[in-house]
């Protein structure tokens, strides 16, 4: 594995194709006013005014799912970049709060990822500690805005480490609210087979949705675990005969 300032920009251009809606930086991110730190986030003013957007858009004024999807969409963005690195090349870049940055997107979710420092090797529980030691202030600073609970927090981080169990079991050793977990469904289309993934917990979408969510049709993700597996089949081999992205 090639270390330093270089590789963790290798890394991230790597794993660029998977993400093509985040900007992956490595180094200081842009000084264009639309970056925040990790650690500004859990010192509190700029996740208020995350929190307030939330709460007059995309949550629709619920607290809970605003709390849903911002540790969702945190969690999210946090893991995944580190999580495929160290599974493609041993290793990652520093995980402290002060060594990354996101940019939040005007609607809520996080389109940015910055990184200093170089790759390192490391392993499976390095890893594991260092992901709980991040994430743990980020979810409590949002628990201590929202009422949504930290089980739901980490079982988001779950459903988002889907493609790496072996993290997820580590993650789950050391975090005791860590309990529900991903599953996959294979969906057959004319193409073939699709691996979909079936997330462990709901992020609440149902709660603001403008009807009667129905389990068998709207108002519930596809990949959510309220979703009947005959309507999440249906409507990926929908997509998949139509040529739209799943």
């Amino acid at each position: 594995m090639t270390t330093g300032e270089g590789s963790t920009a290798a890394a991230l251009a790597a794993l660029a194709e998977r993400w093509p809606h985040v900007t992956l930086v490595a180094g200081d991110p842009p000084g264009d006013g639309r970056w925040i730190g990790v650690d500004e986030i859990v010192a509190g003013p700029e996740l208020d005014r995350i929190v307030q957007r939330l709460l007059d858009g995309e949550a629709c004024g619920a607290r809970d799912v605003a709390g849903s999807y911002l540790s969702g969409w945190l969690g999210l963005v946090l893991v995944e970049p580190p999580a495929a690195a160290w599974a493609r090349d041993g290793g990652v870049w520093p995980l402290g709060a002060a060594d990354l940055a996101v940019r939040p997107h005007a609607l809520g979710w996080f389109d940015g990822y910055a990184a200093r420092g170089g790759l390192r090797p490391v392993d499976l529980a390095t890893l594991a500690d260092e992901l709980v030691a991040l994430l743990t202030p980020v979810f409590a600073a949002v628990r201590a805005r929202l009422p949504y609970g930290l089980a739901g927090m980490w079982g988001a981080v779950a459903d988002g480490l889907a493609e790496h169990p072996a993290l997820v079991d580590a993650l789950a050793a050391r975090v005791p609210r860590l309990r529900s977990r991903p599953r996959f469904q294979t969906v057959l289309w004319s193409g073939g087979e699709h691996r979909a993934v079936v997330r462990g917990t709901c992020c609440l979408w149902h709660k603001v949705f403008p009807g009667d969510p129905d389990p068998d049709g709207e108002g519930y993700c596809t990949s959510c675990p309220h979703r009947t597996d005959s309507s999440r089949a249906a409507t990926i081999a929908g997509w998949l005969e139509a040529g739209e992205p799943v």
